[in-house]
């Protein structure tokens, strides 16, 4: 425990960084070089690290996604990304025309001249499109409005602090398990406490921020509500979510880089959910005004 909060400090810290430099060349960096690393989990995890013909078009999405979001456009990958995930998604129907059925008793696709199964290439293919555009949502963001600058910090308040207060809650008042099949410790009540604190934090950030920087394009009050039920709900869907991964596959993390945590999809399961909730919020502001 001591290790995980030791280690979640110092990624606090080297996100500061990255979010004061958000408007140059770091941020597409940062977000390539991480989902490139997910998407090397996600390899690892589903078996499929040896088929280079499987993940290829993965790594390519991952490390150009965050850049074309940047230097193409936000209006250009509005109309393209429909394009890319059709693409993405006749490749990897073709490549399970050509897998094989999963054998009864078995994980994955461990052995390297061996066809992946259906189930290794789908699961792969579904989360490496969820990952690659989680992290160049948040580059979409930061770059949607005036009021993206403020709005990329609150991704991973919204993110984190859903983890933290939901933890407290559920140890302090929990009593209903929320998915016990999946994370037996997740229990109703702190899912709810999550929920109205992170919202909280977002709406204290917001105000602190005003006061701070009386000129700062910070989103009114009704967004950050909006932004902090909707992205703290999806949060913990996201933290679900990989962690049925997780379970199915059989393994306990995505990987050991970060000490305490264990890989950077361990440690932003549930940032990939709340940039994608927050990149629905933004492409719905366009016809209603949120901001």
């Amino acid at each position: 425990m001591k290790k995980r909060v030791i280690f979640g400090i110092v990624i606090v810290a080297l996100s500061l960084p990255v979010a004061f430099f958000s408007g140059t060349p770091v941020l597409p960096v940062v977000m390539s070089v991480l989902s490139v690393i997910s998407v090397y989990e996600l390899s690892v995890c589903t078996g499929l690290k040896t088929h280079p013909a499987y993940t290829a078009p993965a790594y390519l999405a991952a490390a150009g996604g965050p850049f074309a979001v940047r230097y193409a456009g936000i209006d250009v990958f509005l109309s393209c990304s429909a394009a890319v995930v059709s693409v993405l998604v006749i490749w990897w129907a073709v490549c399970m025309t050509f897998s094989r059925e999963k054998h009864e008793g078995e994980h994955h696709s461990s052995q390297k001249t061996e066809r992946p199964d259906v189930g290794s290439v789908s699961a792969f293919a579904v989360f490496s499109i969820y990952t690659v555009f989680g992290f160049s949502y948040m580059v979409f963001i930061r770059d949607f409005n005036e009021f993206g600058v403020w709005l990329l910090p609150a991704i991973f308040i919204a993110a984190w602090l859903t983890d933290v207060f939901a933890y407290f809650t559920g140890f302090l008042i929990g009593k209903h398990k929320l998915c016990p099949a999946v994370s037996p410790k997740k229990t109703v009540e702190g899912a709810v406490g999550g929920v109205i604190l992170s919202t909280a934090a977002l709406l204290l950030y917001g105000f602190v921020v005003g006061k701070i920087l009386p000129d700062a394009s910070v989103p009114r009050p009704f967004a950050l509500i909006v932004s902090g039920v909707f992205g703290s709900a999806v949060a913990q869907l996201g933290d679900l979510m990989l962690s049925a991964l997780k379970r199915h596959f059989g393994i306990k993390d995505f990987g050991k880089l970060i000490p305490g945590h264990g890989g950077i999809l361990d440690r932003f399961d549930s940032v990939l959910a709340v940039s994608t909730a927050f990149f629905i919020i933004c492409v719905v502001s366009i016809y209603v005004r949120i901001f």
